[in-house]
C-alpha cells in the first residue's frame, strides 16, 4: 500500500542472490562478503507499482550509492515482498512518498552496510529517525557474545532449544 514500508528477503549464495545484484561494478568481494549471507532489501512502496529504495550496487562503491525508483517486480526479483508491520509512522502516506522521493536528487549520504543502508532510509522516510532492526539484533548478538562463557553457553542453549521448537 502507498507509503508502506516494504522488503524482500533476498536468498543466499547459489539460489539467486547474486544474479540478483549482478552489475559491472559487482566483484568476487561482494560475493564474499555479503553473497553468503541472506538479508533484507527496503524501500517504500509509492504506488502504481513502483518502489523508491537506497541501492548500493558494489560494497566497493558505497560512495555511489544512490536511492533510485523502480518497478516493483524489479525490487522484488527472488523473493517475496513483504510490509513491515513492526514501525510506527509519525507521518501520512503522501508525506512518506515526498519524503522518498525527496532524496532523489539529493541523495541519502554515503551507504554504510551498518550505519546507512536501505532499512535506515525507509525508516527515515516513515518515522524521521535513521534506525534498522537488523542493528538491533546485530548489537543485541555481541552482548551475548561477550557474556561470560558459563552465562553465554546457557543463552545459546536456550536459542537453540526455542529454535528447535518453533
Amino acid at each position: 500500500m502507498r507509503g508502506d514500508i516494504i522488503y524482500v528477503n533476498r536468498i543466499p549464495l547459489g539460489l539467486g542472490s547474486i544474479e540478483c545484484r549482478k552489475t559491472p561494478k559487482t566483484s568476487w568481494v561482494d560475493i564474499i562478503i555479503i553473497r553468503c549471507l541472506s538479508y533484507k532489501h527496503y524501500g517504500i512502496d509509492i504506488g502504481d507499482g513502483l518502489v523508491a529504495h537506497f541501492r548500493c550496487e558494489s560494497i566497493l562503491a558505497m560512495k555511489e550509492a544512490k536511492v533510485i525508483v523502480t518497478s516493483l517486480e524489479d525490487f522484488t526479483r527472488d523473493g517475496v515482498v513483504e510490509t513491515d508491520q513492526n514501525t510506527v509512522t509519525f507521518f501520512n502516506p503522501d508525506q512518506i512518498v515526498e519524503r522518498a522521493m525527496s532524496r532523489l536528487e539529493q541523495g541519502f549520504d554515503v551507504y554504510h552496510p551498518k550505519h546507512n543502508n536501505c532499512e535506515h532510509f525507509s525508516t527515515w522516510c516513515t518515522t524521521g529517525d535513521r534506525s534498522s532492526q537488523q542493528d538491533l539484533v546485530r548489537d543485541a548478538w555481541r552482548n551475548v557474545t561477550m557474556l561470560p562463557v558459563r552465562t553465554k553457553d546457557k543463552v545459546v542453549t536456550a536459542l537453540a532449544f526455542l529454535s528447535f521448537f518453533s
